[in-house]
């Protein structure tokens, strides 16, 4: 018998930051119960496997979650239990998505994306819950067609080679779908503007339930928080997650490698938790100090300072932050924001001590979520019209930071427009972002901003420009003053001409001559004499 039953009857939750799977902290762990009010074990299971091996990273497992939620429902509908799964389901639960993708409502490559994460977790689920109800081993849901003669396999499968050559296993029902590419646009400055702007006067467009006389203050420091997350992936470049995990040690020893005095760490238990940047803010003249250390900075040409951030996979780099980033993170986050936040929860609660973040959740009085970050972000680009999410923020950067860093680099090689410091400023890019080669997203911002620095339209045109410059860098010494001057002309003179003018086609001519530009250095082996060569005539 079938029932009717959507995928939200499925009760699917998150574990809080208390909830321990094989004795460690898992929070944001997905938790799934059947439409009875039940668990459902084997997702439980699957997730904390997952959790355990570090399959994926807790944050990936909730677009899994929701998966395998529309995935238990489907069989519910069909009468079947979720351990009689098969090739024909599969194919079945893709067939009733077909009208979806007709409408536009959902994309091949998603619904293949679906029945990828079904297969995975049947394929692991032995792995996850090696014991059935009775106690007996859990037999194998998933193998090849013909790996072991005799023995039947519901769900079958093949081995591809991965995006790094790596051999993965597969279901065998998977169809290749061309991911649809589109053009994600990059915010400028002025849209940049518009975003930062939106976040910070937030205030101003909201009411709260918050009792007390403080209510509408802490409206105020919430878009100050706000704003300045805006300003971490503008101005540092940084992700949602690096900026929910940016902390107070990581901006303190950065100050400390600029030879800036930040004081040691307060005892703990003393301080509430308070770190040496916190106590700070009760001394005017220790932040006095430490600002003008900053303006000192500025003041010998410095634009920035390296903040060490934890990125993906838990890699470390050390990413420039503006000078101007660092004095308000200071000013208004830690010393406003911050101090503020904890001074309050601190007279509520007398074992409350701060965490090391620099961002703290007004609810949880804990670190910002990522999750939270980039809705924050999306919510903002929604509210201003402007296409694009939170992550569009880092790529306004790394396009600024390409011209910034390509600028630099000119410099530094003499400006000589060379293979070398084209190397150079990719690297130093390449860094600046996290990644830890040059990749083809590093070669594409440095190519923008050099079309931007050249002021070309495209790439051939670009190479045309950086061997007219090469040779100007590398001939300098045996060009005089007065050469050089009819250089300008010539370039000022072709500027304002059309393609196939008499001033081109006389300069062509000329320069093609060898007799004219012994440059050519090619002997006169034609036979034709000088006299005999045709002489330029320009009609007027």
């Amino acid at each position: 018998m079938t029932m009717v039953v959507v995928p939200s009857d499925f009760r699917l939750t998150f574990a809080d930051d208390g909830f321990r799977w094989a004795g460690e902290r898992r929070p944001g762990l997905p938790i799934l119960r059947w439409p009875d009010g039940r668990l459902c074990e084997p997702v439980l299971a699957y997730f904390g496997y997952s959790a355990e091996v570090a399959r994926v990273r807790t944050s990936s497992m909730k677009p899994e979650a929701y998966a395998l939620r529309e995935w238990l429902a489907f069989l519910t509908c069909k009468g079947r239990r979720w351990d009689e799964a098969d090739d024909l389901l599969l194919r079945q639960w893709r067939a009733c998505q077909r009208d979806a993708i007709s409408a536009g409502d959902i994309e091949a490559r998603q619904v293949e994306r679906k029945l990828d994460i079904v297969f995975e977790f049947y394929r692991l689920l032995p792995q996850a819950l090696p014991f059935d109800e009775r106690g007996e081993p859990r037999r194998l849901f998933v193998g090849r067609a013909s790996a072991r003669g005799s023995v039947y396999f519901p769900i079958t499968s093949k081995t591809t080679l991965g995006p790094k050559a790596e051999v993965r296993e597969m279901w065998s029902g998977a169809e290749r779908v061309g991911k649809m590419r589109t053009k994600r646009p990059t915010p400028d400055e002025f849209q940049v503007g518009k975003i930062l702007t939106w976040l910070r006067a937030k205030a101003d467009r909201q009411t709260t339930q918050r009792a007390g006389d403080d209510a509408q203050r802490c409206l105020g420091l919430e878009a100050e928080r706000k704003w300045l997350i805006g300003r971490c992936m503008v101005d540092g470049g940084l992700r949602a997650q690096e900026v929910a995990d940016l902390s107070l040690d990581a901006l303190a020893n950065a100050l400390r490698t600029e030879s800036i005095p930040v004081p040691a760490e307060p005892p703990t238990a003393a301080r509430g938790g308070l770190h040496s940047l916190d106590v700070l803010s009760e001394s005017l003249e220790a932040c006095s100090a430490l600002l003008a250390a900053l303006d000192a900075l500025e003041a010998r040409h410095r634009r920035c300072i390296y903040v060490e951030v934890t990125g993906k996979g838990r890699k470390t780099r050390m990413a420039p932050f503006a000078i101007d980033l660092v004095r308000d993170l200071l000013e208004i986050g830690i010393w406003t924001v911050r101090r503020e936040q904890t001074a309050a929860w601190a007279v509520r609660d007398k074992k409350f001590l701060a965490p090391g973040q620099a961002f703290l959740s007004f609810k949880t009085k804990g670190p910002i979520p990522s999750g939270a970050i980039a809705d924050l972000m999306k919510d903002a680009f929604n509210a201003t019209g402007i296409s694009g999410s939170g992550h569009r923020l880092r790529a306004h950067y790394a396009t600024v930071t390409a011209s910034r860093l390509w600028d630099e680099c000119f410099a530094l090689n003499g400006y000589r427009f060379d293979q070398t410091v084209v190397n150079m400023a990719m690297e130093r890019l390449a860094e600046a972002m996290g990644h830890s080669q040059v990749t083809t997203t590093v070669r594409h911002y440095l190519d923008m901003a050099l079309l931007q620095h050249f002021g070309t339209s495209s790439r051939g045109k670009l190479n045309v420009v950086k061997g007219i410059w090469e040779a100007v860098v590398k001939r300098q010494g045996a060009l005089s003053e007065a050469k050089m001057r009819v250089i300008l002309k010539v370039i000022d003179g072709l500027a304002v001409v059309p393609d196939g003018s008499d001033l081109q086609e006389v300069l062509s001519m000329t320069l093609d001559d060898p007799d004219l530009n012994p440059s050519l250095n090619k002997p006169a082996t034609t036979g034709m004499s000088k006299a005999a060569k045709p002489t330029l005539q320009v009609v007027k």
